[in-house]
């Protein structure tokens, strides 16, 4: 991250809020010729308490794109959600979607920024508040209610995988409230994979469908508090998910980037999992409660509430981590990836 985004993050409130873009409506179903570039009915709830309460506030068209295998028959398919910085970069996505199609898996790559007016690479610290993880997790769902009608896409056999961002996203979706919410009428992902995920904030999930989820980090992240990831991961196994953790030795962030590795002094990341929410979905670090906006408040109402939020709760607050391409740690993982899913995709 650069000088000119981390003084976008310590700065936010001196920029405007970016206005929705006008997009192509959402497909209303789709055919067997649609790969590419999909258009999505999705909606921005911005926090909890929103999804619990108004989860169909604020519709929003959302953008993805599509990339099936060859062949005609119905195959499993990964949803795929990018982390911190916005969507794949051209090359990584192709090199991601070559993998998953050699292996016999459609993909589809979520971009979370542009449907909401945040891809702005110099204003990354507004992106990070005008996308909140509750609208990452609407994305996700509202994907998979659009796919799982794609003739060449089986429905019952769809994973939901992130990086960083989107690892700790991945992890949130598990939680049936946003089930419910979302995709009501579907069974939910067959599989959840976090890939060096953080784990900043607890929703003390208590029932999910039952996939099995993948857990990947390395000992050299500084960014994944690997204490706290496990206490997180107990949690999941205490309500009977069944968790693979899987600890790269040495391995630091992103490895599966094709960007040389490199220390990013500026990059921020928060040490401890210490904001969870109650029961109505409002959020508290540790004992303090957060300000947060009421379903009805405005868009930019509850963007001032995570400001505020952000502030008060900055004392686990760090700069600076290893990031980069890590060949032999992206073999391991890619191989530990695919024996994953073609196990949950068996079930």
């Amino acid at each position: 991250m650069s000088d000119r985004q981390r003084s976008g993050l310590q700065s936010t409130m001196l920029g405007d809020i970016p206005p929705y873009p006008k997009l192509p409506p959402p497909a209303p179903s789709l055919t067997r010729e649609d790969d590419g570039e999909i258009y999505f009915a999705s909606y921005t709830p911005s926090d909890f308490s929103t999804v619990l309460a108004a989860p169909h506030d604020l519709p929003t068209t959302c953008v993805g794109h599509l990339h099936l295998p060859p062949g005609n028959t119905p195959v499993p398919a990964v949803i795929f959600l990018p982390g911190s910085e916005g969507p794949l970069d051209e090359d990584r996505m192709q090199a991601w979607a070559n993998w998953f199609s050699a292996n016999g898996l459609a993909s589809f790559f979520i971009d979370h920024y542009r449907p909401r007016g945040a891809d702005d690479p110099s204003a990354y610290g507004m992106s990070l508040l005008a996308v909140s993880l509750f609208d990452r997790v609407a994305d996700a769902y509202s994907a998979l209610n659009a796919i799982s009608g794609h003739p060449q896409i089986d429905r019952g056999r769809v994973a939901l995988m992130g990086l960083s961002l989107g690892g700790q996203t991945t992890r949130f979706a598990m939680d049936e409230r946003f089930r419910r919410a979302y995709s009501p009428d579907h069974p939910g992902f067959a599989a959840f994979v976090d890939f060096y995920g953080p784990c900043t904030e607890d929703l003390r999930t208590r029932n999910t469908n039952g996939a099995p989820l993948l857990s990947a980090r390395g000992t050299n992240d500084a960014c994944n508090d690997l204490r706290a990831i496990e206490v997180m991961l107990s949690s999941y196994r205490a309500i009977g998910v069944p968790v693979r953790s899987q600890i790269y030795q040495n391995a630091a962030h992103g490895w599966d980037a094709l960007t040389k590795q490199s220390l990013y002094k500026d990059a921020p990341y928060i040490v401890g999992c210490d904001t969870h929410y109650d029961e109505d979905g409002h959020p508290y670090f540790k004992d303090t409660r957060l300000p947060s906006a009421p379903p009805v408040a405005t868009r930019a109402e509850k963007i001032d509430a995570r400001i505020q939020g952000l502030a008060l709760s900055a004392a686990g607050l760090h700069f600076g981590y290893v990031n980069g391409a890590d060949p032999e740690t992206d073999t391991l993982a890619k191989r530990d990836l695919i024996d994953f899913l073609k196990e949950a995709f068996e079930q």
